[in-house]
């Protein structure tokens, strides 16, 4: 409906950075902590992220100032976001902003140098953040340790990471039977560790056609972005299919030990009211540009045949 039925985006942009930067920053003021990250808010015994639900302005912010060619106050508004991530210790959904900014920049405006002007300011951000504030990294830090060697405190540190490995193993090609795998005793099981939990009971087959659901999802995304009419809703699209396969990515390359674990959630299948409802968000954003993409056929069509009939 949002994208279907709103011609323009220019009279409420700047509504939206400024409600996502607040929203961001509201669990600095009144959060809670969970998992060392100070990114919850709770209310009435409910608790939800406003980080997830900020992923569908950020998105939609983003396309639209790239598409005005705004590149600059594009990616300043990203870094902004990031940032206040950052502070917040959600080092995961600070990096899945930072990764979908630098797509659809590059997307935008075909820039190498824009990515890796982007990649190598944030690698210096966090050089010197890690000099400078050191306690503040050391969670981050904690976790590049454990991701080297997480044998060296299976007991301790690596303990989860080790029972993971050990989980998606003991699953097999085609696992161990829903409910008769050990995988329960991975700590945050229902949530980090979820594709364990699948690989262990299903087998690895069926995780891989998970995967494949996933790249199904993000392969719809950039056809419907190739058939997009505007600058805009083709960013769009791209912005919907780069940030499911970076959020896959990250948790499932965390999970089989390909980078450092972050605190995020598989798409649609981890534990976590606000995150399911901020992918379902997600999808319906690609579903109304790919409604715009057949409205705009539906009109061509009818145009040509009142062509024809005036033949």
């Amino acid at each position: 409906m949002l994208i279907r039925y709103i011609p323009s985006f220019r009279l409420v942009n700047v509504l939206l950075m400024l409600g996502s930067v607040a929203l961001l920053a509201l669990p600095l003021v009144i959060g809670t902590e969970r998992n060392g990250a100070h990114s919850w808010i709770t209310v009435g015994g409910r608790s939800f992220q406003p980080s997830e639900m900020v992923k569908i302005s950020l998105l939609i912010s983003l396309c639209y100032l790239l598409a005005k060619r705004k590149v600059v106050i594009s990616m300043g508004f990203a870094a902004v976001c990031v940032l206040i991530l950052a502070v917040q210790n959600d080092f995961g959904t600070a990096l899945l902003y930072f990764g979908t900014a630098l797509v659809l920049g590059f997307a935008a405006t075909g820039s190498l140098l824009l990515v890796l002007a982007g990649a190598g300011g944030a690698g210096a951000a966090v050089v010197l953040g890690n000099m400078l504030l050191p306690e503040k990294f050391a969670r981050a830090m904690s976790r590049v340790e454990i991701w080297l060697n997480p044998w060296q405190d299976v007991q301790g540190a690596g303990y989860q990471i080790v029972q993971g490995l050990i989980a998606m193993a003991n699953g097999g090609l085609w696992g161990v039977g829903f409910g008769a795998g050990n995988a329960t005793v991975i700590p945050e099981h229902y949530n980090d560790f979820i594709f364990a939990v699948i690989v262990n009971e299903f087998g690895l087959l069926f995780g891989l056609v998970v995967l494949g659901m996933f790249a199904f999802i993000v392969i719809r995304g950039i056809m419907i972005a190739r058939g997009s009419r505007t600058v805009f809703h083709a960013l769009l699209a791209t912005g919907c299919a780069a940030m499911i396969a970076l959020q896959t990515f990250v948790i499932i390359g965390g999970n089989i030990k390909l980078i450092p674990l972050t605190g995020i959630t598989l798409p649609f299948i981890s534990y976590g009211g606000t995150s399911l409802v901020s992918s379902l968000c997600i999808i319906g954003l690609m579903q109304g540009v790919s409604a715009r993409n057949a409205a705009g056929v539906d009109q061509d069509r009818a145009l040509a045949m009142q062509g024809g009939d005036g033949l």
